[in-house]
């Protein structure tokens, strides 16, 4: 009787350890579509200090980034031909000025601009009054009495801030004007026995690795990641922030938390959100073979289905999509490295 029970314990534990093993299996994304996108330059003048993002508002981007030519934080480009429109926000310790902008967020419904600053401050540009040149763009400010920022990125919404990659505190967290945290997240996502059984390996794998964008209504989050790949949705709703759903593409292999091993695939570099889609930066290739590599676009439905993929000529760093969706703008560097400000259009 015990050496029944035995085997038949054995044969459970093996029966729910395939189960376990079958839940999830990584596969490079299949896109229905698949284009060769030729960068054309918009501007090749401009000398900033690389930036791995920048941010849309209606026809004018705004590239948190020193330019050679003034002392700025940010500099606005016309979408239209890549020009230098104007230059905004110093780094200081008046009431309209931050000591750094650490976390920004763009309300382009409202023309706005949130920051602020690794010391809790924060700033609200009206980008309209900056288009205008009037000097009091600044339309509120203040400081957050909380412990944070602690996060990676921020989505602001009419004073409610998500908060997204905190490190240690919650992975995701949305709070108010009083920093009382209304909603939290800390659920890890599997990624293979061995990180998953290293906690902090497991945790510290997202914190920097993970690359965040919020669709324009604040209601669905997707994180991709660096390092291999997976691309994770989470739906935010009033009573809380939940699973949606998971892909899984490329297999992280760890040196440690934030290094893959030579065979492991590099994965995504960057990633934005529109109300439709999520368009993610990406490279299939080994970090082994990364530096005769070119990256790809690839574009997902908010199911994380795949749509379309754009196989890039150039490098890119990082990139905006319009808010029509028919350009995609790119900060890009040309075969001999020189860096330039393009744009390639959408199908």
């Amino acid at each position: 009787m015990c050496k029944f029970l035995i085997i038949t314990l054995v044969i459970i534990s093996v029966a729910c350890s395939s189960n376990t093993e079958r839940d999830f299996v990584y596969g490079e994304p299949k896109f229905r579509e698949v284009y060769a996108a030729q960068l054309h330059h918009l501007n090749d003048e401009l000398m900033m200090r690389m930036t791995d993002h920048f941010m849309m508002c209606d026809s004018v981007i705004i590239f948190p980034a020193k330019n050679a030519d003034n002392n700025n934080v940010f500099q606005l480009l016309s979408a239209d031909n890549g020009r230098l429109i104007t230059s905004f926000a110093y780094l200081g310790r008046s009431a309209e000025e931050l000591s750094n902008y650490m976390l920004m967020s763009v309300d382009a419904k409202r023309g706005l601009l949130f920051a602020m600053d690794n010391s809790n401050r924060h700033i609200t540009i009206d980008l309209n009054r900056v288009l205008n040149d009037e000097k009091q763009y600044v339309v509120a400010s203040g400081r957050y009495k909380g412990d944070f920022p602690t996060s990676r990125a921020i989505h602001w919404r009419n004073g409610q801030l998500l908060q997204m990659g905190g490190y240690p505190t919650d992975r995701f967290f949305v709070t108010d004007e009083k920093c009382d945290t209304l909603l939290r997240y800390n659920v890890l996502p599997s990624l293979t026995a061995t990180i998953d059984q290293d906690e902090m390996l497991h945790k510290r794998y997202f914190v920097y690795n993970s690359h965040y964008a919020v669709r324009p209504d604040g209601r669905k989050i997707a994180n991709v990641t660096t390092n291999g790949m997976l691309l994770e949705i989470l739906d935010v709703k009033d009573k809380g922030i939940s699973h949606a759903e998971i892909k899984y593409f490329y297999e992280p292999k760890l040196e440690n938390s934030n290094m893959g091993k030579s065979d492991c695939v590099f994965g995504a570099s960057h990633i934005c959100a529109t109300d439709d889609y999520i368009y993610v930066l990406y490279y299939d290739t080994t970090i082994e073979e990364l530096a005769n590599a070119k990256p790809k676009i690839g574009v997902f439905d908010w199911r994380g289905n795949e749509k379309r993929c754009y196989e890039l000529n150039d490098m890119v760093a990082t990139f905006a999509i319009s808010d029509d969706e028919k350009r995609a703008y790119c900060w890009a560097y040309d075969s001999e490295g020189e860096e330039y400000f393009g744009y390639f259009d959408l199908k």
